[in-house]
């Protein structure tokens, strides 16, 4: 008798066991979504280049600059603030707008001017390194940061060009 309610409960555990859902087995992980090109934002405002006959008024010494690794000629910043009643000149928007000096810190390595427009719309901030010298031309290649505030809104170019007076 032992013997058949073993069987009988052996039998009864393999049935429950039968009758228990069987695991499901994990999801493979799903691959991730391809990300989606997006286009950079385009800038607010358009920072032209200058053309010479567009830097009426600028005398003496004077400063350009134009993007980093643009060809010659690409300049976007043009100052004589060499002195501390500077002016400087940027188009924006197609539009050629006057600027003066508000303020500047320099030493021999470099430095930093801030300009301002008289409607207060356009502000920049040129921030300098000197380079080379060239006493045989009397002038100074400089690299930096045009930092352009127009409307509310920011730019920030690397620069190059220098002084030459």
């Amino acid at each position: 008798m032992t013997k058949s309610i073993f069987a009988a409960l052996s039998a009864g555990l393999f049935l429950l066991g039968a009758c228990q859902p069987k695991p499901v087995p994990p999801e493979a992980p799903k691959p991730a979504a391809a990300p989606v090109a997006t286009a950079p934002a385009k800038p607010a405002f358009t920072i032209g280049t200058l053309a010479d006959s567009d830097y009426s008024g600028i005398q003496g010494c004077t400063t350009v600059f134009g993007p980093a690794g643009s060809q010659p000629g690409a300049d976007i910043f043009v100052e004589d603030a060499s002195d501390t009643d500077g002016k400087g000149l940027m188009k924006i928007d197609g539009k050629m707008i006057g600027l003066k000096l508000v303020s500047q810190t320099q030493s021999d390595k470099g430095g930093l001017r801030q300009f301002r427009s008289a409607d207060g719309k356009l502000s920049i901030a040129e921030n300098y390194v000197n380079g080379t010298a060239h006493e045989d031309t009397d002038s100074v290649e400089m690299t930096g940061t045009l930092t352009v505030t127009w409307n509310g809104s920011s730019q920030s170019i690397k620069v190059e060009g220098g002084t030459a007076c």
